[in-house]
């Protein structure tokens, strides 16, 4: 379809697609059947998108909603990134897909509360990073161009624990069992460790 002469393109103008606030691309789109042996014949939309410039590769989408439009379907499809993203940190830094219960139930109630957790400290860490306090850990190999979600989580904790510094009176807030600079560096530390 790509190459035929009789496939029908036309343009269309994406916004969000893969960093472009808005690309111009070309679209094509038709139904087709899906044959699988043993299995009833299902509908498909095809939607093809291509890069006029010739820039990005092209792509193949296909839905099994007939009636969605063409647009819808790229729409969907691009919306897909940002879950993927949550999904795949909320494994990494918050223990969702680990959860150590024995029943199914148990497990059906934490992984909302953690997917919830993800929200409240992006929350946070957006009102800290506001407030020009949220540190990018530095990779040795790399140099980041933002805060990833590991700095955020570490942001929140620290912003947690400047309440906690061991004070054994009021009078002396400048002093407490350590030195602050020594406790804020501790709490650096620990909050990107975890």
């Amino acid at each position: 379809m790509l190459k035929s002469t009789a496939t029908k393109w036309r343009k269309v103008t994406l916004t969000n697609w893969y960093g472009h606030s808005q690309k111009e691309m070309e679209i094509a789109t038709a139904t087709a059947l899906w044959y699988h042996r043993g299995k009833p014949v299902v509908p498909l939309k095809w939607v093809l998108l291509r890069d006029p410039e010739g820039k990005l590769a092209p792509v193949a989408l296909l839905s099994t909603d007939l009636e969605l439009p063409a647009e819808m379907v790229v729409v969907y499809f691009a919306r897909r990134w940002s879950l993927e993203v949550k999904l795949e940190e909320t494994q990494a830094h918050l223990g969702v897909e680990t959860q150590r219960q024995w029943s199914e139930k148990a497990v059906e109630r934490t992984t909302p509360v953690l997917l919830g957790l993800f929200s409240i400290v992006k929350l946070l860490a957006e009102r800290v990073h506001q407030q020009g306090m949220l540190l990018e850990d530095e990779a040795t190999w790399y140099k980041k161009e933002k805060p990833t979600f590991r700095d955020a989580v570490a942001a929140v904790r620290r912003l947690l624990w400047q309440k906690i510094d061991f004070s054994t009176s009021d009078i002396h807030t400048e002093m407490v069992k350590i030195p602050q600079p020594l406790l804020h560096q501790f709490q650096h530390r620990l909050a990107n460790a975890a």
